[in-house]
């Protein structure tokens, strides 16, 4: 089989490309073609050989196509959200969070939910430089959902400013405690769609839609 142009050919399409791994479908088949037209009349490519290099052009393709349905799905499953979210402004939601603004001195609402009855809870808050400022001792409760109740003061009565402070909630006794999700309870204020992802805002914090762990209309429990 007469091989020097085809290899020739690959060589060039390497230089050009820069890669001998991976070669487009436009490349693959023109190198194929190529190589049917160089082979040797009296001694033509194996039959075998020949099916592998269709199989693998058959593989390429279905693995094009499967990469365009990928990209509209995405596509469709960002414009859905975009709708679900224009849906949701003003309306009060949970989000994961472990973070709350301290706006004139009051704190926005943040809490948790205990799985089990706990024999101690404990709340730790962190100003915007990671400092401990307050540490709250919420004691025995019982399971289910707890709004964290702070003051918007750090230890001592001091008055913090304004800022977003986070929040760590710990239940057990000191080292043997556990740390547990937190979450945000704010209003969605509007959406952002920076780098084409669509996002929830609450304020200026930007809220993924995963986030999201309830929705209810204003002043609903």
């Amino acid at each position: 089989m007469i091989v020097s142009d085809v290899t020739t050919y690959n060589e060039q399409a390497t230089q050009t490309t820069g890669r001998n791994d991976q070669i487009g479908k436009e490349a693959f088949l023109t190198l194929l073609l190529a190589q049917l037209s160089c082979q040797d009349p009296l001694d033509p490519m194996d039959n075998m050989e020949f099916t592998s290099q269709l199989s693998q052009f058959s593989q390429l393709e279905q693995m094009v196509g499967l990469n365009e349905k990928l990209n509209e799905l995405l596509l469709y499953q960002s414009s859905l959200n975009s709708w679900q979210g224009v849906g949701m402004i003003d309306r009060e939601v949970d989000v994961l969070g472990d973070w709350v603004k301290l706006d004139d001195g009051v704190p926005g609402m943040i809490g948790c939910h205990l799985d089990q009855d706990c024999g101690r809870m404990t709340v730790r808050i962190y100003d915007p430089d990671g400092k401990p400022v307050r540490t709250l001792d919420e004691g025995p409760q019982p399971k289910g959902e707890h709004l964290i109740e702070w003051d918007g003061k750090g230890d001592g009565g001091t008055v913090l400013p304004d800022g977003r402070y986070t929040v760590t909630v710990t239940v057990g006794e000191d080292g043997e405690a556990d740390m547990i999700d937190t979450f945000v309870r704010g209003i969605v204020t509007g959406m952002s769609f920076g780098g084409g992802i669509p996002l929830l805002l609450m304020g200026d914090e930007a809220i993924p839609f995963a986030s999201v762990m309830q929705v209810r209309g204003i002043g609903q429990g």
